[in-house]
């Protein structure tokens, strides 16, 4: 009786274990469409987060070269006493609206790019996770398939060895009529 509960029992391992096999071999190719995916998603986002980060640093170039344009206007007497005569003092107001503008766009500009830089390294941490999990995945795929092809020898080898006394087993239990 215990060489065919040892039987059953290495039968059991081995539908187990091929089971445990083709499950994570399932879990394994849906892991790596949705790396497939979240790579793609970061190759997608790099160049629309390069492009902010050109934008912001041709915004700060203008702001940069608008502000000194003012300064360099605003020392000129002659400049701000014509624009205060002619204009009343609007084109130095406008001119301070504009790199107040300027100077907000910017820091809007810079705050984007910040949160795009964020996003991007969580989803490229994230997939080097993934990365991680899919690896760990394989190693076990591996050992169940490695442990259903032992168990499945190891049931043959002691169905063959046991054979004589399984068969003098069951005719004991069951005689032919």
């Amino acid at each position: 009786m215990g060489k065919i509960l040892a039987l059953l029992f290495t039968s059991l391992l081995t539908i187990t274990s091929l089971v445990g096999y083709l499950y994570i071999s399932e879990q394994i190719m849906a892991g790596e469409k949705k790396m497939a995916e979240g790579q793609s998603l970061i190759d997608q986002q790099q160049p629309e987060l390069d492009a902010g980060i050109a934008s912001t640093e041709a915004g700060k170039l203008k702001l940069s070269a608008g502000k000194k344009e003012y300064a360099e206007a605003h020392a000129n007497f002659l400049l701000v006493w014509a624009d205060k005569l002619f204009n009343g003092g609007k084109g130095f107001a406008e001119g301070r609206m504009k790199i107040a503008a300027g100077e907000k766009k910017v820091a809007q500009g810079e705050e984007k790019v910040s949160v795009g830089e964020r996003q991007l390294a969580t989803g490229k941490l994230e997939l080097s996770h993934g990365m991680a999990k899919l690896e760990l995945a394989r190693n076990v795929q591996l050992a169940c398939g490695i442990g259903a092809a032992v168990f499945f020898l190891l049931s043959l080898a002691l169905g063959y060895v046991w054979r004589k006394s399984l068969l003098q087993s069951f005719r004991r239990r069951w005689p032919r009529r």
